[in-house]
């Protein structure tokens, strides 16, 4: 008997002998190749969590005005309304400096706790009667996110402010988490994977509005939040509703990076088990989902391809940023031995 080793690929070899077979008194055999098939067909799945982490952090800097105190107040409590009752919510304040953002409530999805812990807040009237915490304690609120060890791959912080005079957090290069650490912000930011969304009560032409631009960061602005006549409830109705689509609404996008592959399926499982399937069209799949708000999601996805070099990339994501990918490759690592 004589033993030939070759790689193969998995599941769909098919061995072709390029002789006829001998009889066993010879010492000699044939030549024995393989013929893949013209595809192999591989099945991933991802698992995900779809809960959410928000912080939301309001400027203290110009909160002695009683008129900027009221309707902010009534912002952020509407915004709290709006978030679903199994995402995690924070409370934090900033004085205008970014490496000064002061935690008051760490992550928890019991609303009551929040607002209780707003009431209690309330009672600071600006940044200059409060200390805030450098980076490196655990009320500041880097340090606690860099800490966490369970944090939402969903995060997003929430930051509320007039942006006066461009003395905003989250909108000056110069800015850096503090004396222990020269990481600025931005890359903060960005090493964290949080979704930053500045609620800016000024002027779209704002120093810190173009900042924040300049870093891929769209703000949402509200230049008349303060105006005489302006009617406050419509305008914070459309500030929540926009966040809200922004948080919820979840795209699940599936697609090739070959031409010489085919996506066959993409289906979505709940935690329940109920499934739903993507429609799939010229090797991709792009479908509005309304994701459960808490739980885990499985999304599975089949494709076949000729070659390593096919793959798909997975994405799931908001309307402003992606918190998920993924990219699957085919693989030829399968060693057979085969005995004559």
């Amino acid at each position: 008997m004589k033993k030939v080793v070759y790689s193969a690929l998995a599941m769909v070899t098919t061995l072709l002998l390029s002789t006829p077979l001998v009889s066993a008194e010879e010492t000699t055999i044939g030549i024995v190749s393989v013929q893949p098939k013209d595809s192999i067909t591989a099945t991933r799945a991802i698992e995900l969590s779809t809960s959410n982490d928000v912080y939301l952090v309001v400027d203290r800097s110009a909160y002695a005005s009683d008129e900027y105190r009221s309707r902010v107040s009534k912002l952020v409590n509407e915004l709290i309304n709006s978030i679903s009752d199994n995402d995690r919510i924070a409370i934090a304040y900033s004085n205008g400096r970014s490496s000064s953002v002061k935690l008051t409530h760490e992550l928890t999805s019991n609303k009551d706790e929040i607002r209780k812990q707003l009431k209690e807040d309330e009672s600071i009237v600006n940044s200059t009667h409060d200390e805030y915490p450098k980076y490196g304690d655990s009320n500041n609120l880097y340090s606690y996110i860099e800490s966490l060890k369970d944090k939402s791959e969903n995060s997003r912080v929430v930051y509320i402010t007039d942006a006066n005079d461009g003395q905003s957090a989250f909108a000056y290069d110069r800015y850096q988490l503090g004396a222990l650490s020269t990481e600025s912000v931005f890359s903060f930011v960005e090493r964290m994977n949080l979704d930053v969304y500045p609620i800016l009560l000024t002027d779209e032409n704002a120093k810190a509005a173009r900042q924040l631009k300049d870093h891929a960061i769209e703000p949402i602005v509200q230049n008349e939040f303060f105006g005489e006549n302006v009617k406050v409830d419509d305008t914070i109705s459309s500030i929540v509703s926009g966040f809200k689509s922004s948080l919820y609404d979840k795209i699940v996008e599936v697609k090739t990076t070959s031409k010489l592959m085919t996506l066959n399926s993409v289906t979505v499982t709940d935690k329940d088990g109920k499934e739903k399937s993507l429609e799939v069209k010229e090797n991709k799949v792009s479908s509005k989902l309304e994701l459960p708000s808490s739980g885990k999601v499985t999304i599975k996805y089949q494709f076949s391809g000729t070659s390593e070099e096919d793959a798909v990339n997975v994405e799931v994501k908001t309307s402003r940023r992606a918190f998920i990918k993924e990219a699957s490759q085919l693989k030829r690592n399968v060693n057979t031995v085969i005995t004559l």
